[in-house]
């Protein structure tokens, strides 16, 4: 069934291919806008569907005294969160079939869909931070939820910090483990540089 849907996909790229060839312009340029416009469409699409359903399912649990946890997710919004991943990564399947003309284009739509996930998760976590501190408020633990408070500003620094190395690995198709160093030797040179005023 996966391939026929991917049948699916590269029969109304071909449709939006030769309809911009015949009636807009012919250059390829024109052709990956359109069809990017056609797979935002249909991302927006599945993503509403999904949030939908999602919310729905959590709608069932929202007493707080009695499913806390579950409250606590849904108030944190994670499952949206949940819901573009999956969504996202529908999509970057799909890319594949609805660019099978293009495929010199693969590498950058590619980077694009993978800094977005990366974007995607690092809200997934600090979701997931907040999570718990719905969670806590709701069980009246406040001498935990003051720890957390705490303990999660720290966190979230970090994951920036994280988050921020991964997107740009990412983008420029470069390891995590390179910019690492790059950074590194580049503190050593500003510490060398400026050792009498430090």
């Amino acid at each position: 069934e996966l391939n026929k849907t991917l049948d699916l996909l590269q029969l109304i790229s071909d449709k939006i291919h030769y309809f911009v060839a015949e009636h807009i312009y012919d250059g390829w340029i024109l052709q990956v806008i359109a069809k990017f416009l056609f797979l935002g469409l249909l991302v927006f699409v599945i993503d509403f569907i999904l949030k939908h359903m999602v919310s729905f399912i959590f709608r069932q649990f929202s007493d707080e005294k009695v499913f806390p946890l579950m409250k606590a997710i849904s108030q944190s919004r994670i499952t949206y969160s949940l819901a573009h991943l999956i969504t996202l990564s529908i999509a970057q399947m799909a890319l594949y079939s609805v660019f099978w003309r293009h495929k010199y284009s693969h590498q950058y739509l590619e980077r694009i869909i993978g800094f977005v996930i990366v974007i995607v998760i690092a809200n997934l976590a600090a979701r997931f931070l907040k999570a718990i501190q719905y969670y806590y408020t709701y069980k009246g633990d406040y001498y935990r939820i003051v720890a957390i408070n705490a303990i999660s500003q720290t966190l979230k620094t970090i994951g920036i910090f994280i988050f921020t190395l991964l997107a740009i690995s990412v983008i420029f198709g470069i390891k995590a483990s390179t910019i690492l160093t790059s950074l590194g030797a580049i503190t050593a040179v500003l510490v060398l540089v400026f050792r009498d005023t430090i």
